[in-house]
């Protein structure tokens, strides 16, 4: 199958698949990559140099650790010292607990960047459940029922809000995409490109 072809046929899967309109970019790029692992033509296949064109395509349809590592500016190696890619929640942090702030608070903002701003950089929703936050925060012991909704709603200057209470989501804006790549510099030791 040729280029064009993958094109339409991504085109048209999305099409049929009556995909809501803010949703149709990511079900193009996840469709578009499946197509790819399994055409017999990849973009930039007949030619022995990368272009800024294929490093492109490479964002979009790479892993979701290798988009987090282009858009945030470092090494995939370093990514994975913070994310697991996988799982049955599609990305985990595993960063180290005592690379995190020690109080509750401080720590579940941490968490929160870490937890919503991975989800998106990485192409697996625009809009992040409260929940996958909360489910972190247990995972390293920093859950403080009482103030959890509260410090969440605390970081207006890096997140977008939707719903309440149980049906919260998240989007990380574009002060909330640099505070991700600063604490993803600050955990693993590395500068940002």
């Amino acid at each position: 199958m040729d280029i064009e072809a993958i094109l339409r046929e991504a085109v048209r899967l999305v099409d049929c698949a009556e995909v809501p309109g803010s949703l149709h970019e990511i079900a193009f790029d996840r469709i578009l990559a499946k197509l790819l692992s399994t055409g017999e033509v990849r973009p930039g296949s007949d030619r022995t140099t990368t272009t800024e064109e294929d490093k492109v395509d490479q964002v979009k349809t790479g892993s979701v650790l290798s988009q987090i590592a282009a858009k945030c500016g470092l090494a995939v190696e370093k990514i994975k010292e913070v994310y697991d890619e996988g799982g049955e929640r599609g990305l985990e942090v595993v960063a180290p607990v005592g690379k995190l702030e020690s109080g509750k608070a401080p720590a579940t903002k941490q968490i929160s960047l870490l937890v919503a701003g991975g989800r998106q950089l990485g192409g697996l929703e625009e809009w992040t459940d409260a929940k996958e936050i909360r489910i972190t925060c247990e995972h390293y012991g920093k859950y403080d029922s009482a103030n959890f909704a509260g410090t969440v709603r605390q970081m207006q200057d890096v997140f977008s809000y939707k719903g309440s209470g149980q049906r919260r989501q998240v989007r990380t804006n574009l002060v909330g995409v640099n505070s991700l790549k600063m604490l993803l510099s600050e955990i693993t030791g590395s500068q940002t490109m």
